[in-house]
């Protein structure tokens, strides 16, 4: 593995908002910490492309340098442009990618780390294409040009900002910043430390592990859910938790719980509404601020956002075939796998509160705990004749009577609410116009209501066209 460090600028190039920031002095001091925890590597050569702290070779030189490297990667912090509103306000971390050789997987995971290092959220990556087609940032051009295989610029917040400019004087957050964006890099490229026996993290004693069988039932979940004020549709959804989470292994229980904590047991009163049909807050595979529902993913159906849950669940957890490839969930990082084999796990990973997991659990112990509301004995189905049997109670005494015998009558076979369907391979569109995707055909789903022509399926919440459905 070739990585190539470019600490942007030279030594007091780019003064910061607080004394005695330069940009070009903090990246060169940040690239030698990088070339420190890479070298723990194995098989590992590491270049910067400033020797000296005085250095400061063009952008060309920089990018040449990169020749025949896996990675090219470019320290600096950033600057809003003259005259723009809140000057001194703006913050976060971009990530500038090769427009010709992009990496938007390993963009995003450094973007999202080193916002979360420093504090701030991630705006998101850049890429800007100059007038031949080709990368506008020069850096970028002339390593992609040289055959790097990779490039990347990371601009660690705003020197702009006292609060960003103020982390990136402390020695102490350049080598926490160091370490963070490493272990990005090692875990996307599999290095392996140097004469390392670390083994995949483990369940502990007493912990609650994510994969596994269902420690409570669907039915428990609903009764859980309507003791705890959820709405209709989360409460209906359990079924559709139970089915996907068990075909991947996952306990249901785990994403079922975790849904409801995101979620508030789907009154969702946070940034998103149920329209997202996002269960668990997952962001795009860009990502953002937590407070912009732009960022957050928007999927087509219930099913697509419960399956993106259980896949992300089952990649944190180091599931066997993950990550996998046609995942709906946006943000199935490679670096995630197996970084939390248990839900306690999941805090300080899955959300910033390190007690994340832990609530969950504590959810998840309720849940388990509820007994399962007894169901009514199911509305007898009947149809008569005018006469004697058009009075309710003497129809069902017959029926009864007949049922007694082992003759009642089976009822006719048509599409009404309650019935279990399957959308035919031959359907193309939901009857509101959107495509229906293929994988959406192949499951059995429940009539939640009837309109004219056309059924509402709960498990999907979509109306398809009663002439494009089989009854199972």
């Amino acid at each position: 593995m070739k990585i190539c460090i470019d600490p942007g600028h030279g030594q007091y190039g780019n003064p910061g908002v607080t004394k005695p920031y330069y940009e070009g002095t903090q990246m060169f001091k940040l690239a030698q910490l990088q070339k420190a925890e890479l070298e723990k590597y194995e098989n590992t050569t590491v270049v910067i492309t400033r020797k000296k702290i005085t250095d400061d070779p063009s952008l060309a030189a920089r990018g040449q340098m990169a020749a025949g490297f896996d990675l090219f990667l470019s320290d600096h912090s950033n600057a809003p442009g003259d005259g723009a509103a809140n000057y001194n306000a703006i913050t976060g971390t971009t990530v500038l990618d090769s427009v010709t050789r992009p990496n938007k997987t390993l963009a995003t995971a450094l973007g999202e780390t080193v916002a979360k290092v420093m504090g701030h959220h991630f705006r998101g990556i850049t890429y800007k294409k100059n007038d031949s087609g080709t990368d506008w940032y020069g850096v970028l051009r002339s390593a992609i040009a040289a055959g790097c295989k990779s490039a990347l610029l990371i601009e660690h917040g705003f020197h702009t900002n006292p609060k960003d400019c103020g982390f990136l004087l402390q020695d102490a957050n350049l080598e926490k910043l160091a370490k963070a964006e490493v272990d990005v890099i090692a875990a996307h490229y599999g290095l392996k430390l140097k004469g390392s026996t670390k083994q995949p993290e483990t369940p502990t004693a007493g912990s609650h592990p994510i994969m596994g069988k269902a420690t409570a039932t669907a039915a428990q979940a609903k009764t859980w859910a309507k003791n705890n004020g959820a709405t209709s549709l989360f409460i209906e959804l359990a079924d559709t938790f139970w089915r996907i989470a068990q075909v991947a292994g996952v306990n249901p229980v785990v994403a079922y719980a975790q849904s409801a904590k995101e979620t508030g047991y789907g009154h969702f009163k946070g940034v998103l509404d149920a329209s997202f049909m996002n269960p668990c807050g997952l962001k795009t595979t860009a990502g953002g601020a937590n407070n912009d529902p732009n960022a957050h993913k928007r999927f087509s159906s219930w099913e697509e956002g419960i399956a993106a849950q259980v896949d992300h669940l089952a990649l944190y957890a180091g599931a066997p075939g993950y990550p996998k490839a046609g995942t709906p969930d946006p943000r199935h990082f490679p670096y995630l796998k197996g970084t939390a084999p248990t839900v306690e796990q999941l805090g300080g990973k899955w959300a910033p509160a390190s007690t994340y997991g832990t609530d969950i659990v504590a959810m998840m112990a309720k849940l388990e705990a509820t007994k399962a509301a007894t169901a009514p004995e199911p509305a007898v189905m009947y149809y008569v004749q005018t006469g004697a049997y058009s009075n309710k109670a003497n129809a069902e005494a017959q029926y009864y009577k007949a049922k007694a015998a082992g003759s009642a009558p089976a009822p006719a076979k048509k599409i009404e609410v309650g019935s279990k369907v399957k959308i035919k391979s031959s359907a193309t569109n939901y009857s509101t116009g959107q495509k229906i995707p293929d994988w959406v055909k192949a499951n059995t789903y429940t009539v939640q209501q009837l309109g004219t022509g056309k059924a509402l399926l709960k498990e999907i919440v979509s109306w398809v066209n009663t002439s494009d459905l089989t009854l199972v």
